[in-house]
């Protein structure tokens, strides 16, 4: 069965929506339920001060009696400011979504037979593959923090799975987040607050640096130095939309830049691969990729044209005949 263009970007924009307006309403219903159970929390800082003061007082220092009333009161004010930045960021979402609307309903430019079908192939599987791996660390995280009885784990979960869609920074946010709950929450023993930190950054620490390298490989071929310019030229321009959509950008980028008939188009490709060596060669060579067996300077140069004129070392004086043919020559 075949779904019209038009048809498809609507089913897909809806669903986007719902995604967002869902997520959304999540998020305002667990921090209103935080509200309710503040002062739940207050007594657990209390707590939580009284035994690192004991502990201090070991070593004879002691703590300002108004510490937990000023953090706390700090706090809960602000409570109703990240309220307010989630629904701006979700109103950030719903207008990338607008944009997206007459992105994709625009008719697609005129570019090499081929183009579209690698950048499809590409962004599709990084999708997949992102979106498996975000699935497969959310579970982990919201499991832990779940079988550890730490409040709030489904949230912290979600939460999990969107951030780490934002590469480098999300993972570390994402583990940060549950660090207030954890330590003011009287319900959790020592031990379980450890594990509560410990296991959610080890999970991190082996999809970021073991099962994504091994999933990923070669296959975005950009250099992480342009996917944190990306990310953070994206994050300023759409806020944490463009943040999630950074990677897939800049891919879609080098895949264009590959294929363009502009002369600097494959220069700009290699500078997003991070080979600035091989974007220097093209450069020399007015957009076109070096002579075939050249490796460095030195094959650039053996693979010069007949026509070039050799450069003499310094000190060394033409020969007899080639000033003869240059005089002749003019």
């Amino acid at each position: 069965m075949h779904c019209p263009r038009s048809l498809a970007v609507m089913l897909a924009i809806a669903f986007a929506m719902g995604i967002f307006v869902l997520f959304g309403m999540i998020v305002y219903h667990s921090i209103q339920s935080l509200q309710h159970d503040w002062h739940i929390y207050e007594l657990g800082a209390e707590q939580a001060v009284d035994n690192l003061n004991a502990w201090l007082t070991k070593l004879h220092v002691s703590l300002n009696d108004d510490l937990v009333p000023y953090l706390m009161d700090n706090l809960k004010k602000a409570i109703p400011t990240l309220v307010n930045d989630i629904w701006v960021a979700v109103a950030n979402g719903a207008l990338v979504l607008i944009f997206l609307v007459y992105l994709l309903g625009s008719r697609p430019q005129e570019l090499p037979p081929g183009v579209w079908r690698k950048i499809d192939i590409h962004i599709r599987r990084y999708i997949r593959l992102k979106t498996f791996v975000c699935v497969l660390i959310a579970v982990l995280v919201g499991c832990c923090l779940s079988l550890l009885r730490v409040p709030f784990s489904g949230l912290f979960g979600l939460l999990t799975f969107v951030l780490n869609y934002i590469p480098n920074f999300g993972p570390i946010v994402a583990t940060l987040l549950p660090l207030p709950l954890v330590v003011f929450s009287p319900d959790l023993s020592v031990t379980a607050k450890v594990l509560a930190l410990v296991l959610p950054s080890l999970g991190h620490f082996f999809v970021g640096y073991y099962l994504e390298p091994r999933l990923f490989g070669e296959h975005l071929e950009v250099h992480p130095i342009i996917i944190l310019l990306s990310l953070a030229f994206w994050s300023v321009l759409w806020g944490v939309s463009g943040m999630i959509l950074s990677v897939p950008l800049i891919a879609c980028m080098r895949i264009v830049c590959q294929n363009l008939e502009h002369p600097y188009a494959r220069v700009a490709a290699r500078i997003i691969e991070g080979r600035l060596f091989d974007a220097g060669l093209d450069g020399r060579n007015g957009g076109k990729p070096p002579c075939a067996g050249s490796e460095g300077p030195r094959g650039y140069y053996q693979n010069r044209t007949a026509e070039e004129t050799p450069i003499q070392p310094v000190g060394v004086a033409p020969t007899l005949s080639e000033g003869v043919m240059a005089n002749h020559a003019l």
